[in-house]
């Protein structure tokens, strides 16, 4: 309860992206943005809990929700403690995508990034085309940018994981919810097959 309610639920002001594209606003306000409690549950249902700890490839041992332990495996974990590590894990990443950003975000685009970034690390969240189009304000294509994010390293392979197309699909989800729905009747704007989308692989 009382690591749950650490995290604050203030959104930032939501701006759509035609606003967005034709008045570039910078972030001045220095209050920090948390993740909400829809938002950790988010993260926690794609991790998975953990209570036992689990060997990695590297020597290092992982528990709980994605925490990642070195070199000991140290004792297994109820679900209160896992939460714990989780808050702790998450906070310096809230603190870098409340840094990197520079476009405004409600509540559940600033959820959808701090999954996301949590899911494929800092460093490539700093490099993603997810950043770079969410700070031109293009929010659309930012949630798109998502779903390139699929693929993992599987006994030296890269391969599309069911898992993470799923979790994609959900931090894509989340993100877009709150944007403007603009009308399209499909009598005047009749889909096409996208190849490029259509192939999982």
């Amino acid at each position: 309860g009382a690591v749950l309610a650490s995290f604050g639920e203030r959104p930032r002001p939501f701006a759509s992206e035609r606003h967005a594209r034709s008045h570039k606003t910078r972030k001045t306000s220095s209050v920090t943005t948390s993740i909400s409690l829809a938002g950790l549950a988010l993260i926690q249902e794609f991790e998975g809990f953990r209570a036992d700890p689990a060997a990695l490839p590297d020597g290092n041992w992982v528990v709980g929700y994605n925490h990642v332990r070195q070199r000991d495996p140290g004792a297994k974990v109820s679900q209160g403690d896992a939460v714990d590590l989780l808050a702790r894990d998450l906070a310096p990443l809230i603190q870098m995508v409340n840094r990197v950003v520079t476009t405004p975000l409600t509540q559940s685009q600033f959820d959808a990034l701090v999954s996301f970034a949590f899911s494929i690390g800092d460093e490539a969240f700093a490099k993603s085309q997810v950043l770079r189009r969410v700070n031109q304000g293009t929010l659309l294509a930012a949630g798109c940018a998502m779903e390139a994010w699929r693929k993992a390293d599987v006994n030296g392979d890269l391969v599309v994981s069911e898992a993470l197309v799923r979790r994609r699909a959900a931090e894509k989800a989340l993100f877009l919810k709150e944007l403007p729905i603009e009308a399209a009747p499909s009598a005047l704007l009749r889909p096409q097959l996208d190849y490029a989308a259509a192939v999982l692989r």
